[in-house]
């Protein structure tokens, strides 16, 4: 990654953390400047060539983990709310994302270097293409913020892809309280399963009844025809909890 990138990234995260984890460490062109930053760093690798490559340069503060961070249980490392940073391949990072929001309350920040397109889902808003059952899971917990975009020269080797930096501000409250959240997410991603289709419509593949989902729209005023990235977050939670009780 390029240096000035590198420098932007560290500008953007600040220093006097406690404690950050950078995912996929590598050779470490970010781990080193993230280490100046913070009290204590979680550099999390995989690889075994380069986890024993950082091992050998003994730097003071930095903590190895040689893993997949998929497989990480945060419970087992920290104690306290964390920053957690990366530089995430596109064919993995959904995968990650889910791994940050799974472990989200021993998480406050994060900060992503992603595909474009993958950081604009994060953040996208009700009637943005983009808009998905990611943005809105992502959105309950987090405040969402694309800081700057990066061409594909700043990186060796080049992706054939522009990359965003993001970051995740864990807030104080989540924008919707859920006693059951995986049950809720099934819910957001069969919800968005076919885009051309109207919510409704994906409602009723989904076994609810048309005139009962009528009715809830009216109460909602939730037009008929909306298709499910014109349904903001409040309403799709309120909308989950009223068919919870109407499923064949």
């Amino acid at each position: 990654m390029d240096k000035n990138v590198i420098r932007k990234i560290i500008d953007v995260i600040g220093s006097g953390e406690e404690t950050i984890l950078e995912i996929g460490a590598g050779k470490g062109a970010l781990t080193i400047p993230l280490s100046g930053i913070c009290k204590r760093l979680i550099a999390v690798e995989k690889d075994k060539e380069f986890a024993d490559f950082l091992r050998e340069k003994n730097l003071g503060n930095i903590e190895i983990i040689e893993a997949d961070i998929l497989t990480v249980n945060l419970k087992e490392l920290v104690k306290d709310e964390i920053v957690v940073v990366g530089n995430l391949p596109y064919y993995i990072s959904k995968k990650i994302i889910g791994w940050f929001l799974k472990e989200k309350e021993l998480i406050k920040r994060g900060f992503f270097m992603l595909q474009k397109e993958v950081a604009e889902r994060l953040c996208s808003k009700p009637g943005s293409k983009s808009y998905s059952s990611l943005s809105i899971h992502t959105q309950i917990f987090f405040e969402t913020k694309i800081h700057f975009n990066v061409g594909s020269r700043s990186f060796s080797p080049p992706p054939q892809v522009t990359s965003s930096l993001v970051e995740l501000k864990k807030r104080d409250e989540p924008l919707v309280k859920i006693d059951n959240e995986s049950e809720f997410i099934d819910f957001l991603k069969k919800s968005f399963a076919k885009r051309r289709k109207t919510l409704l419509n994906n409602l009723i593949l989904m076994g609810f009844e048309k005139d009962k989902v009528f009715k809830i729209f009216e109460s909602l005023s939730i037009e008929p025809n909306k298709r499910p990235e014109e349904i903001g977050i409040e309403n799709f939670y309120k909308l989950w909890m009223y068919l919870r009780n109407f499923k064949i």
